[in-house]
């Protein structure tokens, strides 16, 4: 397993994202998440869908961990 891993987003209304080429360019494992504006991630950088960023990021970061041998210490 790949020890690098990203998650780029996309907001459907945000004017100046390249994060398609970015995706594009990754050799890594990677995910490419869309935030819609119906759903309230709309805006530059996802401006206005804080709740749906943190929703999306930690379900990514509960995958990944879930699929390497790194565990909570006590």
């Amino acid at each position: 397993m790949s020890s690098v891993f990203h998650l780029v987003f996309f907001c459907f209304s945000d004017f100046a994202s390249q994060s398609g080429k970015l995706f594009d360019l990754l050799t890594c494992e990677k995910r490419f998440h869309r935030f819609k504006d119906a759903e309230g991630g709309g805006g530059h950088c996802r401006g206005l869908g804080a709740m749906q960023w943190e929703q999306a990021t930690f379900d990514w970061l509960n995958e990944v961990l879930a699929r390497s041998n790194v565990r909570p210490t006590a």
